[in-house]
């Protein structure tokens, strides 16, 4: 439990030291990943196939592959 603690201690710490561009990054990031899991998530749902390549294409035009 203390380790748990004090690992969220760190990340509380580390993020006051990103800069608002770093932060904004981050979200952008955030927000494209999100993006993509969710079509790969329709995809699954519609009972495609090959759902993981819809899912890496977007990584990729998000510019992060």
């Amino acid at each position: 439990m203390r380790y748990l603690l004090f690992a969220l201690a760190a990340s509380v710490a580390a993020c006051a030291f990103l800069s608002a561009s770093d932060k904004e990054l981050i979200a952008k990031d955030a927000a494209t990943i999100a993006q993509c899991q969710s079509l790969g998530h329709a995809c699954k749902a519609d009972g495609g196939k090959g759902c993981f390549g819809v899912y890496d294409a977007c990584m990729q035009d998000g510019g992060l592959r």
